[in-house]
């Protein structure tokens, strides 16, 4: 498995609409690493057999295991070990195949990883993340001083993240086996770590099941190209050089050989099942084996690392298919996007619909949408915690404080010379990465005043005085009405809705009631009583904060 700079490797597919195969290869292919099944070979799929239907689930050969058994609302995610989870709303409930009418447990999720090594990462608002196995119980519970934690890979280890933004490595069972001393890790499947150092900022390579160093990467003269290491091998290129070839290294940091002609291509590069994806300067891709030897040369428009037995999607033109390793075509040009595989057959999408086609090219099953959903990674949501630091905001803005006093509290980083002759500005805060506040506040007066003094001046004529301004100063401008917004940072666990609840039972302490969403506050400034009224309001994807002063 992979990460880069602690953002998620995923995106989340959405099911209320028609599903393109290129973002549902995408996600499946790019997501995954080094030995993992997902994306290229498929036992089960769910389905909309026709757009707006329910969703069913197919199984390799074509055939319908579960038909129109779930709302087309819900989200369907990559089916694991015979488990999948269904997401109604905001919750993931877990499913067998086997027993697809009724959840294999009651309990509910606010966010999940798919199974990989038979165990899912899960979690809940001020719950602290589980690992649990296929028939949903309890593995092990993680501590709170882990924030975050990754999808398992084929080995069972998982990448975690402290309070620190420190990272590590834990097994299935929740034991640590590299300890959490390092900046950022990068990769971990095939049992080897590569990990970014908190001193130089240098990649480490280590063994897992050892815990020793194999080797070092100066990042300085190598790039490592968003890539990782796999079948112990790891694609870099010259630092600063982007028109160099790639370069590919072992386990140990050693090199082995490069790439001729080759350069940059976005995404992850790695080998996967002893072939590499390369492009030149052309913007045309082939294939290269384990040896660095071109075995395909780059002369398509686009290829898919492989699918496995030497299969890649490739597309010519506009159109795509399925070529082997020899370059010879598998499945004709035929179709308009990339697809991907399910056992000895392939999923292509044409059009507005998709066909499960085997390698004569017959069409098995049509269908006219697809679902995976797919999360790398959960969060430990300390929902109390965040909803403390929100209010905290809002109680230190209730105050009605002049510039010159908020400026030293929520807006350390204000710049006074964006307030010449305004009377607003915009308040924006990230609550530990989880939420978005921003907020815009307008004042009574100028945000900022400027201080003169007069001098004479003789300009060997006359003799006369001229202003002559010290800078500017906050003045003692205090707000009139404060408006925003508090949003989710995408993917993060948590339930608007219960944000909102909480929000609403700690906003409630302290304060005058004056309807369901409504209450107020009386502070003194500048020797007068002044009444704030703050009232929070629930959307559909964010909460509506206003907050008028009443004097």
């Amino acid at each position: 498995m992979h990460i880069i700079k602690n953002h998620t490797t995923m995106r989340k597919i959405k099911t209320n609409m028609l599903l393109t195969a290129s973002v549902i290869v995408a996600t499946l292919l790019f997501s995954s690493c080094g030995k993992e099944k997902s994306g290229y070979n498929l036992d089960y799929l769910a389905v909309q057999l026709s757009k707006g239907d329910s969703w069913s689930i197919i199984d390799k050969e074509g055939n319908v295991v579960v038909k129109e058994e779930y709302p087309a609302e819900s989200e369907i995610s990559e089916i694991r070990d015979g488990v999948y989870w269904v997401k109604t709303g905001d919750k993931y409930q877990l499913y067998d195949i086997e027993n697809p009418k009724k959840p294999v447990i009651d309990e509910e999720f606010s966010d999940v990883t798919i199974f990989s090594a038979g165990v899912a990462v899960v979690s809940n608002p001020n719950e602290q993340i589980r690992f649990i196995d296929t028939n949903g119980k309890t593995v092990t519970t993680l501590g709170k001083h882990i924030k975050r934690c990754y999808l398992l890979s084929e080995e069972g280890y998982a990448a975690y993240c402290t309070q620190e933004n420190l990272w590590g490595i834990i097994d299935c069972k929740g034991k640590d086996v590299i300890k959490a001393i390092f900046s950022n890790i990068i990769s971990w499947n095939d049992g080897i770590v590569l990990a970014e150092k908190r001193t130089d900022n240098n990649l480490v390579i280590l063994d897992i099941a050892s815990n020793k160093t194999l080797g070092e990467i100066n990042t300085e003269k190598y790039d490592r190209m968003f890539s990782y290491i796999s079948e112990e091998k790891l694609v870099v290129k010259n630092a600063g050089n982007e028109e160099g070839s790639y370069i590919v290294l072992d386990k140990t940091g050693k090199k082995l050989f490069d790439i001729k002609k080759s350069f940059a291509r976005l995404g992850c590069l790695f080998y996967s099942n002893g072939y590499l994806v390369f492009g030149n300067e052309d913007q045309k891709y082939g294939v290269a084996n384990d040896k660095g030897e071109i075995t395909i040369r780059p002369k398509y428009d686009d290829l898919i690392n492989n699918l496995g037995e030497g299969l890649f999607m490739a597309k010519k033109g506009e159109k795509w298919g399925v070529i082997d390793s020899e370059d010879n075509m598998v499945i004709d040009f035929d179709y308009s996007d990339r697809g991907f595989r399910m056992g000895d057959k392939f999923v292509m999408p044409d059009g507005n619909s998709y066909s499960l086609i085997n390698r004569d090219g017959k069409e098995i099953i049509s269908f006219d949408a697809i679902t995976a959903e797919h999360r790398s990674y959960v969060d430990y949501v300390d929902m109390d915690g965040l909803s403390t630091s929100v209010i905290n905001t809002i109680t230190e803005l209730e105050k009605a404080l002049p510039i010159s006093q908020a400026v030293k509290t929520a807006f350390k980083d204000l710049n006074i010379e964006n307030a010449h002759y305004s009377r607003g500005l915009t308040h924006k805060d990230n609550i530990d990465d989880k939420i978005q506040l921003e907020l815009e506040l307008m004042y009574d007066d100028n945000l900022a005043e400027e201080k003169t003094h007069v001098e004479k001046v003789n300009d060997g004529w006359f003799t006369y005085e001229r202003k002559v301004s010290d800078g500017w100063n906050w003045s003692n401008a205090i707000p009139q009405n404060i408006s925003g917004t508090i949003s989710l940072s995408y993917g993060k666990g948590i339930n608007i809705k219960d944000l909102y609840k909480t929000l609403m039972t700690k906003l409630s302490e302290g304060r005058m009631k004056i309807s369901d969403t409504k209450y107020s506050k009386t502070v003194k400034t500048r020797n007068e009583t002044v009444e704030c009224q703050t009232e929070l309001t629930l959307n559909d994807e964010n909460i509506g904060v206003e907050m008028v002063f009443r004097r």
